[in-house]
């Protein structure tokens, strides 16, 4: 998608905090933002966005539940027009993957996506018409829902990422 590149990573990281220092202080990626996830005895679980370019994000980072391999969460694909969406899940429905959540359109970057689980237990969400950010005026902010509308994700299978290594 032109000069913001392919999209957008979801890592998970067993130490979320030295994870985000490492992007933010070595790399220069700036907050975009958070979402809370869980609240635990030790405080809320947050998946943290970051941004290096006009797109909204260009990495998140998810608190993992166990140390080992980190895997992946997430690889997102914007393309340029809904309709090439549109063809996308048509084929990923007629060739029988696995829809991990259905058509719907997220309230941090406005992506109109979907999700399929690829070979080797991680989702490719595949998009379009997400928000670009002006950091003039943008102010990072905390959503408390993933979506305005769609991103059923009540028929996904757990993401390897999130499965403890030897299950």
């Amino acid at each position: 998608t032109g000069p913001q590149g392919m999209g957008h990573v979801v890592l998970p990281a067993p130490r979320q905090a030295e994870t985000l220092a490492f992007y933010a202080d070595v790399l220069g990626f700036l907050p975009r933002g958070a979402m809370k996830v869980a609240d635990t005895p030790a405080g809320p679980v947050r998946v943290r966005f970051m941004g290096v370019n006009q797109r909204h994000h260009s990495l998140a980072v998810v608190p993992a539940p166990h140390d080992g391999d980190p895997g992946l969460v997430h690889l997102m694909v914007e393309v340029d027009t809904l309709d090439a969406v549109g063809r996308a899940l048509d084929n990923v429905t007629r060739l029988g993957f696995s829809i991990s959540s259905t058509l719907g359109r997220h309230t941090n970057d406005k992506m109109i996506s979907f999700y399929v689980r690829a070979p080797g237990g991680w989702d490719i969400e595949y998009g379009t018409d997400g928000m670009l950010v002006d950091e003039t005026y943008y102010t990072a902010e905390e959503i408390t829902a993933d979506s305005y509308w769609g991103h059923d994700w009540s028929g996904s299978e757990p993401l390897a990422a999130f499965v403890p290594p030897g299950k």
